[in-house]
């Protein structure tokens, strides 16, 4: 990404910051993990979702943690659960 594009990435995130509104949930979005670090090559996408993250919405990315990882975390919490 060019050094131009983090300035202004960097400068939108900064103007939140100072604004110190306060941000209540409003939206639930969700996309593929895969598409969405596709979409982040546009500096548009970027300044887009730092508006609606800052607004309140959730962003949910599907597929972006392996099943396995998440069958394996489940025992671990139930073995967790089962000693107490």
């Amino acid at each position: 990404m060019k050094f131009k594009n983090k300035q202004i990435i960097k400068n939108k995130i900064d103007s939140i910051r100072n604004s110190k509104k306060k941000v209540f949930f409003k939206n639930l979005k969700t996309y593929d993990y895969f598409e969405f670090k596709k979409k982040l090559r546009s500096l548009t996408f970027i300044l887009k979702c730092i508006d609606q993250l800052s607004e309140g919405d959730i962003f949910i990315l599907k597929n972006s943690i392996n099943s396995k990882f998440l069958d394996d975390a489940k025992k671990k919490l139930n073995n967790l659960i089962k000693k107490k």
